[in-house]
């Protein structure tokens, strides 16, 4: 059985695998942007949770000190 090279690398021919340097570009461009995503999501948090006032607060089991202990981290870390 004959084998062509599209076969043999695994695609099909009229496919484009992602390959080279616009691939690796792409893929770690779409990992910064994933990251700086979560970190923006991440400081919204944050800031929320420090705006709840102390009746929300009970109500969600937290002292006014795990917010400010929360809050006051860089949006960086986890």
């Amino acid at each position: 059985m004959r084998q062509d090279s599209e076969t043999i690398y695994g695609f099909s021919p009229g496919s484009r695998p992602i390959v080279g340097f616009a691939g690796i570009v792409g893929g770690a461009a779409k990992r910064v942007i994933d990251v700086v995503l979560a970190w923006q999501q991440r400081a919204r948090e944050r800031h929320a949770l420090a705006t709840i006032d102390e009746h929300g607060l009970r109500d969600l089991g937290l002292s006014r000190a795990d917010v400010m202990r929360e809050s006051d981290k860089p949006f960086w870390l986890p």
